[in-house]
């Protein structure tokens, strides 16, 4: 037998957990994909996990995002002068 976990006044398989959590995150999100603080506050995971159901979340969603350190590059360049 696997792996179990307690969710919810109940213990249920990963896979369960897994449907449960993405359920929960259309509920409260919809098509907006939030941010790891969000996630870490709403389900009080760990940043890594919180990392990993984002870009699970992005990816369900057909969203593309950005690797970091390219959006630092971007935000880190000034305007051309004219």
């Amino acid at each position: 037998m696997g792996a179990r976990l307690h969710v919810a006044g109940a213990w249920a398989a990963p896979d369960q957990v897994r449907i449960a959590v993405a359920l929960a995150l259309v509920r409260t999100y919809g098509e907006r994909v939030p941010t790891t603080r969000e996630i870490r506050d709403r389900f009080g995971t760990s940043r890594a996990t919180a990392y990993r159901w984002r870009v699970a979340y992005a990816a369900a969603l057909g969203v593309y995002l950005p690797e970091r350190g390219s959006v630092a590059q971007v935000r880190a360049q000034s305007p051309p002068r004219r």
